[in-house]
């Protein structure tokens, strides 16, 4: 199984690269919600789920919480 390490600080990142499209954004949303739970309860949702709004809008982090729940891909 893949977990992915510094959840939010790789969320955060992808945010601010232009070559990130929202598909790749809901797979990197997914790992970090399957990660282990103290890696996810360090994670400030709130915070990362501004920078998508900030980068795609509230209906763009509606489908990517979509995509990330389905599976992310």
């Amino acid at each position: 199984m893949i977990q992915m390490q510094n959840c939010e600080s790789v969320l955060l990142m992808e945010c601010g690269i232009k070559q990130i499209k929202r598909n790749d954004i809901a797979i990197t949303y997914r790992l970090a919600m399957e990660a282990d739970r103290d890696k996810r309860e360090k994670i400030d949702w709130q915070k990362v789920n501004a920078a998508i709004i900030e980068r795609w809008s509230k209906s763009g982090l509606k489908y990517i919480k979509e995509r990330a729940w389905k599976g992310g891909a």
